[in-house]
């Protein structure tokens, strides 16, 4: 779901339609990092899902995060991972669906 792109992360939405934006202005709406919403973020960095992250994700990927890192856990074949990493996505992009967005300017 997360490396196919079948999210609603704005790295992605943004992309399309009459909204769209350039890559660089597809900043989470859920934090003040002024970082693109991607995925690496949203697995590895964004402290609204810290809670969730701390049950499903283990701390190697978000204790000092990297790109490789994040890459790492997407395409690993441990189930176990995969297993969480779902719970997490699942839990997470709930959380960011049905809560109000910080507006930044």
């Amino acid at each position: 779901m997360l490396g196919i792109s079948a999210h609603s992360l704005r790295i992605y939405t943004g992309r399309f339609g009459v909204n769209r934006l350039p890559r660089n202005e597809r900043l989470c709406l859920n934090c003040n990092l002024q970082e693109a919403e991607d995925v690496y973020h949203f697995v590895c960095i964004c402290p609204k899902y810290r809670t969730i992250r701390l049950q499903y994700i283990n701390h190697y990927y978000y204790v000092r995060p990297s790109v490789y890192k994040c890459y790492d856990v997407l395409s690993s074949n441990d189930n176990t991972y995969m297993y969480n990493l779902a719970c997490y996505a699942k839990e997470a992009l709930t959380l960011r669906n049905n809560s109000d967005f910080i507006t930044i300017h």
